[in-house]
C-alpha cells in the first residue's frame, strides 16, 4: 500500500487509461490539456513505456497537447478536481507548477 497525505492516492493511481479518458471527458474542452498533463506528469510518466501501453496510457496522447495555453488556475484546479483530485491536492498541484 501507498503512503500519501492525499486520501486519494491509491484510487488514482490504480486508474487505467480508459478511466483516466473518462474522468477527463467531463472536464471542460478548453482546460483539458492542461489538466492532463498535470494528471499525466503525476501518474503516468512514471511508468515504463511496456507499462504505459498496458495500462492504455496511451489515451493520454489525445489530451496532452503542449503547445495548449494554460487557463487560469482555477480552472485547472476546478479540472483536477473534477477527475478526482482532493481540493487540497489540486490547490497544492498548481501551486507546485507555477514555482
Amino acid at each position: 500500500m501507498r503512503r500519501s497525505i492525499w486520501p486519494e492516492e491509491n484510487e488514482l493511481f490504480d486508474r487505467s487509461g480508459e478511466e483516466w479518458f473518462s474522468a477527463l471527458a467531463g472536464v471542460a474542452e478548453e482546460d483539458r490539456p492542461a489538466v492532463a498533463r498535470c494528471v499525466w506528469w503525476e501518474f503516468a510518466s512514471i511508468y515504463t513505456r511496456e507499462t504505459y501501453e498496458k495500462r492504455g496510457f496511451q489515451i493520454f496522447d489525445k489530451f496532452l497537447k503542449w503547445q495548449a495555453e494554460v487557463p487560469d488556475d482555477e480552472k485547472v484546479i476546478a479540472g483536477l478536481m473534477a477527475v478526482g483530485y482532493s481540493p487540497d491536492r489540486a490547490a497544492t498541484r498548481v501551486w507546485r507548477a507555477a514555482k
